[in-house]
């Protein structure tokens, strides 16, 4: 971040450097860099609502000073390529997860079985071992207002590896794994419905299917109509992070803060409702900066 400055002096064309007004100057002073981000701040807050759990956050008090210093007329170039960095890092470091979606988080992911050897056996002691923190660093919280960083980390953490084990195998459709999509698929798929099989949620992600924590059989036609190329696609909606274009982030941080991968069920809208008060997450509120970085070769 320190050499930030004099990355911004040296833009030489720059089109909004953040989100966006085609009018706007194409090459950024640091006032510009921050305001960008403010506004992408207040974007995600006007569709989350107001920061709820992080009231007593660090984070939010970055973000009120970044405005203030956005506000100040006197602020110079300096002011404000400092509240840029400031609250970057808060949005990476200093934004919270509150207990009780960690709570439920942990309740569902202890639910996934390694059915049928599907994730490697260094893969699956990782996952195990990686819920036993989270489940210590549950047991030390007292309250659900209560903000930790030790909670948070061992939350990311749970997040990294199961989504680095249900993101290795890609290919929709393929549901056993033997890297081709034919009736041995569908077999499975019809076993499981009838309950004279076990899929892990990778699997069951693998089906194709528009909501893949519910099959049914209409899940099993359309894979039948996919083998024989009635269909060209399955219905299934963009589930593995290689599909969401996040890859301005590099490879770790999608793995660990893909909060919309909720963890068994990872489909957003069935899980725990509390989870919607976490309001936002780092990649919500970063991408553009992201997105910029990757686009102009810097190292954000």
């Amino acid at each position: 971040m320190k050499k930030f400055l004099s990355l911004i002096l040296s833009f030489a064309i720059l089109s909004c450097a953040f989100c966006f007004d085609a009018s706007a100057a194409s090459t950024p002073d640091a006032r510009q860099l921050l305001q960008a981000l403010i506004d992408r701040h207040d974007n995600v807050y006007s569709v989350w609502g107001e920061p709820d759990p992080y009231f007593e956050d660090e984070a939010v008090a970055i973000y009120v000073e970044a405005r203030e210093v956005l506000n100040d007329s006197s602020s110079t170039e300096e002011d404000c390529l400092n509240a840029v960095n400031k609250l970057v890092d808060a949005d990476l470091n200093k934004v919270y997860i509150r207990p009780i979606v960690a709570q439920n988080t942990y309740e569902n992911a202890i639910k996934e079985q390694n059915y049928n050897n599907w994730y490697s056996e260094s893969d699956w002691n990782e996952y195990q071992n990686k819920l036993a923190d989270l489940k210590a660093a549950l047991d030390n919280i007292t309250s659900d207002l209560e903000f930790s960083k030790e909670l948070t980390d061992a939350f990311h953490a749970v997040l990294k590896v199961y989504n680095k084990m249900t993101n290795e195998r890609t290919n929709k459709g393929d549901i056993n794994g033997d890297d081709n999509v034919n009736v041995e698929d569908v077999t499975l798929l019809q076993k499981y419905i009838a309950d004279s099989e076990n899929l892990t949620g990778a699997q069951k992600m693998l089906s194709g299917a528009e909501n893949y924590e519910y099959l049914t059989i209409k899940d099993v036609t359309g894979l039948q109509k996919y083998i024989v190329q009635s269909v060209t696609e399955l219905p299934g909606k963009k589930i593995f992070i290689s599909e969401m274009n996040m890859s301005c982030f590099g490879e770790q941080l999608p793995l660990e803060r893909t909060f919309n991968f909720c963890i068994c069920p990872r489909i957003w809208s069935e899980s725990h409702p509390s989870a919607q008060s976490n309001g936002y997450t780092s990649l919500d509120v970063l991408y553009k900066y992201y997105q910029l970085c990757d686009q102009y070769g810097i190292e954000p």
